[in-house]
């Protein structure tokens, strides 16, 4: 079996930070004229730690992104079990991976009650002819760069302060289903994106986005939230396509997020909310001139 070069950690946003452990690794991995793959833990892993957290990118969305870079990814269980392994078992495991080295972050966790760190790890290692590389923080401003500040930015709807962190548009995807049908009463249709109960979303608002589906990417504006002006008050995503007119039921889309544009609000009549969408629509185009 050919020794490949691992990365190790959550990597649930892949944030810039993320990203200068995969640039180590294939670096390592090109020097030792083998393989690059990423580990990282399967959805449901903050439930599993008992935390109320919601995943950035989820396993799916976090899989295309490094497969799409010839990244090979191996997926941990997300379970109480596995988790619960001293950071000695937890290394014996990396054992069976017969690996050429391991690269990481500095503040790198692992086992039961994250008591494990770097130094055990590197100790573990040096006994043997695996090499262990340790990459320095990113930071932002003098600040580490962290999927826990995204989080709070995104909560904000700071989205564009959150993507310059990522290094790439925050994004949703999922299959666009059957809604209300208030946009298209209208005359102004939106996908309705029924995305997994794992996946954290922004503040509730109006945002800039672009839409792919079929391909094809289309300027759109995305709505977040509920439509207090039609009594509805369940929470989901909606987006508006500029310049496209067809059928999308059923069609797996990607809403990427570049501007929050307002908050949600009741409107006194259906023609106040038109006009107000038909100003949503000129600042999304204006955006990307």
């Amino acid at each position: 079996m050919k020794r490949k070069v691992y990365c190790l950690g959550f990597f649930d946003s892949l944030h810039r930070g993320h990203r200068k452990v995969f640039e180590e690794g294939k670096m390592l991995a090109n020097r030792l004229n083998t393989e690059l793959c990423v580990l990282t833990f399967g959805d449901g892993i903050y439930k599993a730690l008992g935390k109320a957290d919601k995943e950035i990118f989820l396993l799916r969305e976090r899989m295309e992104l490094l497969q799409k870079e010839g990244i090979e990814v191996i997926v941990l269980p997300a379970r109480r079990d596995f988790l619960d392994k001293s950071p000695e078992e937890f290394l014996s495991s990396l054992d069976d991976l017969h690996a050429a080295a391991f690269v990481t972050g500095s503040d790198y966790r692992f086992g039961k009650n994250a008591s494990g760190d770097v130094s055990l790890l590197k100790e573990h290692f040096e006994k043997t002819d695996v090499y262990v590389s340790i990459c320095p923080l990113l930071s932002e401003n003098g600040k580490k760069i962290s999927t826990t500040d995204i989080r709070n930015y995104l909560s904000e709807g700071n989205v564009s302060t959150a993507n310059g962190l990522l290094g790439f548009t925050y994004f949703i995807s999922g299959t666009v289903v059957g809604g209300f049908r208030n946009g298209r009463l209208i005359g102004i249709p939106t996908a309705n994106v029924d995305f997994e109960e794992d996946k954290f979303i922004p503040a509730n608002g109006v945002y800039v986005t672009k839409t792919t589906v079929k391909g094809y990417t289309y300027i759109s504006v995305s709505n977040v939230g509920n439509h207090p002006t039609f009594g509805d008050s369940h929470v989901n995503l909606e987006t508006h396509l500029l310049d496209y007119d067809g059928d999308i039921y059923g069609e797996n889309i990607k809403v990427e997020f570049y501007e929050y544009l307002r908050g949600i609000k009741s409107f006194s009549s259906v023609d106040d909310l038109k006009n107000q969408i038909s100003f949503d629509i000129d600042c999304a185009r204006r955006y990307f001139l």
